[in-house]
């Protein structure tokens, strides 16, 4: 009779402590914390957050919580839990330097913008592990990449006619690929034909605009995502339509190199584009972009970053420490970096007046309340864009351009988890979702900065205390050191 009372007991216990229904039991709580959701709520102050397991189990007040003995216990007085970071513009080409370097910066979920059928493989495996926590390391959303006959690379999918946009959907069903990623050059028929099953489907579509188009008038169409601010100045010229016939005539006779052809759009373009910006055509696109359901990817750090080369303040930045040499060389020098090899003196001061229209609009876009997504476009060849760092850069751009510290918060979380569909799964630190959280010994919301005041962080439920995330960061160092 003693036995079933206590089992009775417990069985309360635990309901009351895992409410609405859940009948989970924690096995970790972080307690006495502020919880700064991502919602838009305000920040919820002494609260105690269950974990069971890779779920948020309950979040209730301090002293309206029991915790069972037996629960791991974490301090949280004095410091602030907010959501998971999501990077959602990531290149993964070595996992020895990305994954550690992730985690430890609080970035539990990442985009990763290409990938051909080997590259597909790999990252399908590493996911797979990961989700077994056989290894440590962030969600990883993979997409199908397309391109048109005028744009190649080895390995991607070319989409030319009604019967590619079928074969992409089915590879997409059939490798269990998270979106859809798209560049530049496609048959304007055929890109609305995609994106118009995609949408039917209920597909997330990202990538650059395609030149054919204004970025407004497939915003419109359900295109998802915007990477970058590509497409944004031509959009903003008076003489746009006869700019943009030039362009795709000359990208054609690029021999379909896709280096070549990004050189060109978003390098070299001509100057007629930013002598013809319109500040009234701006605000007429901006309005469009508002009534439509996409959000803007800036890559601000991108920008950011090709502006420091040659700039000798930046090769003192100690987070260089974690790059091997062998990557560095292609961050230092434009003669070694497939991206601006082939750049005269002349073509960089001008890339740089680029980069000065793409921080204006982006100022613009801020004050309009364009929705955002934070990514970065990390990768071993954009120099100064160092893996899970960078994307604290990029909010600490992001708040520079305008948004409120609450705005790049849920730009690197709600947000994101919302562009992907999965929203009702994670992005938000609310009950029943993923256990994906970042503890944090300073206030976020007084200062942008804070978020790189990491205590903790909480993988699918894993515990990663600060110590271990300073070994992570160790190991990094002694690996790039090994590699030179």
């Amino acid at each position: 009779m003693k036995i079933f009372s206590l089992t009775i007991i417990f069985s309360f216990i635990a309901s009351f402590i895992c409410a609405q229904g859940s009948d989970q039991i924690p096995t970790l709580a972080i307690t006495d914390v502020t919880v700064i959701d991502a919602t838009g709520r305000d920040p919820q102050p002494s609260m105690t957050v269950l974990l069971s397991d890779d779920k948020i189990c309950a979040i209730q007040p301090v002293g309206r919580v029991k915790i069972p003995s037996g629960t791991r216990i974490v301090s949280g007085k004095g410091k602030y839990l907010i959501p998971g970071l999501w990077d959602m513009h990531v290149h993964i080409s070595n996992s020895q330097i990305f994954i550690p370097l992730l985690i430890a910066n609080g970035v539990t979920s990442v985009r990763q913008m290409t990938s051909n059928e080997k590259g597909f493989r790999r990252l399908k495996e590493m996911k797979s592990q990961i989700a077994a926590k056989k290894m440590i390391g962030p969600d990883i959303y993979l997409p199908v990449v397309v391109f048109g006959k005028d744009q190649q690379w080895d390995g991607i999918i070319q989409m030319n006619t009604q019967e590619d946009v079928a074969e992409v959907i089915g590879s997409v069903k059939e490798k269990d690929a998270d979106f859809i990623k798209v560049f530049d050059l496609y048959d304007p028929a055929i890109f609305k034909s995609l994106l118009k099953e995609a949408k039917k489907q209920h597909i997330s579509v990202a990538g650059h605009c395609p030149l054919a188009f204004n970025m407004g008038e497939i915003a419109m169409e359900g295109m998802d995502s915007f990477e970058h601010f590509f497409g944004v100045p031509l959009a903003c010229s008076s003489e746009e339509a006869s700019i943009r016939q030039q362009l795709i005539q000359t990208a054609k006779e690029y021999n379909s190199s896709f280096d070549d052809i990004v050189r060109l759009l978003y390098w070299i373009l001509t100057p007629e584009i930013l002598n013809t910006y319109d500040p009234e055509k701006a605000q007429a696109f901006i309005s469009i972009l508002k009534k439509s359901d996409s959000y803007q990817c800036p890559t601000a750090i991108l920008w950011d970053g090709w502006s420091k080369l040659n700039d000798t303040l930046a090769t003192s930045d100690y987070r260089l420490k974690y790059i091997p040499d062998s990557y560095l060389k292609t961050w230092l020098y434009l003669k070694d970096n497939p991206m601006s090899k082939k750049l005269s003196g002349e073509d960089f001061i001008f890339a740089r007046k680029i980069m000065e229209k793409y921080s204006e609009m982006l100022r613009l876009f801020c004050k309009a309340g364009i929705p955002m997504i934070a990514g970065t476009d990390v990768s071993l060849t954009n120099p100064y864009n160092f893996p899970g760092f960078g994307l604290h850069d990029e909010l600490s751009l992001l708040v520079k351009a305008g948004l409120s510290s609450m705005q790049a918060i849920q730009a690197a979380t709600k947000n994101a988890a919302t562009v992907l569909g999965v929203l009702d799964k994670t992005g938000t630190v609310e009950q029943g979702k993923c256990a994906d959280l970042v503890l944090l010994n300073a206030n976020p919301l007084d200062d942008i900065n804070n978020t790189r005041k990491i205590n903790a962080v909480f993988r699918a439920g894993s515990y990663l205390s600060g110590t271990d995330l300073n070994d992570m960061l160790q190991k990094e160092e002694k690996m790039a050191q090994a590699v030179k």
